[in-house]
C-alpha cells in the first residue's frame, strides 16, 4: 500500500520539456592539444515567449554552462578532446561557433587560460 509519501503527483503538461540534444565534433576547427575554448552562440525560437536556454558541456553533463538569452559568448574547458556536447528545449534553434580556442594550465590549477579583458 502505498502512504502519502510514496505519492507524487503527475507532472503538469506545461512544465515537461522535451529536450534536443547532440555533440558538436570541433576537430575541424580544434586541435586535440586545446583545452579551453570561447564558443559564440545564438538562439532562436519557433514559438514567440519561449525561454531560450541552453546548456553546454565537454565531460560530464553536471560540469556545463547554462546559457541564456538571444546571443551570447561563453568558455568552456574540454574535458573530452574536440567534443561539445548540448542541450535545448525542443523548438529553439542554437548555433554554435568557435571563436577561440588556448591550450589551458594543468588540470588541477581551475584557473582560465583567457585573459580578463
Amino acid at each position: 500500500m502505498k502512504t502519502g509519501a510514496d505519492w507524487h503527483p503527475p507532472p503538469d503538461p506545461k512544465m515537461v520539456k522535451t529536450l534536443s540534444m547532440g555533440v558538436a565534433d570541433l576537430s575541424p576547427v580544434v586541435p586535440a592539444t586545446a583545452t579551453w575554448v570561447k564558443i559564440r552562440y545564438q538562439m532562436t525560437a519557433s514559438l514567440p515567449g519561449t525561454d531560450l536556454t541552453a546548456r553546454l558541456w565537454s565531460g560530464s553533463m553536471e560540469e556545463g554552462v547554462t546559457v541564456k538569452g538571444p546571443d551570447g559568448e561563453v568558455f568552456i574547458k574540454l574535458r573530452q578532446p574536440q567534443n561539445l556536447s548540448y542541450a535545448h528545449p525542443e523548438g529553439i534553434t542554437l548555433k554554435l561557433k568557435v571563436v577561440a580556442y588556448k591550450n589551458g594550465p594543468s588540470e588541477n590549477s581551475g584557473k582560465s587560460p583567457f585573459p580578463l579583458v
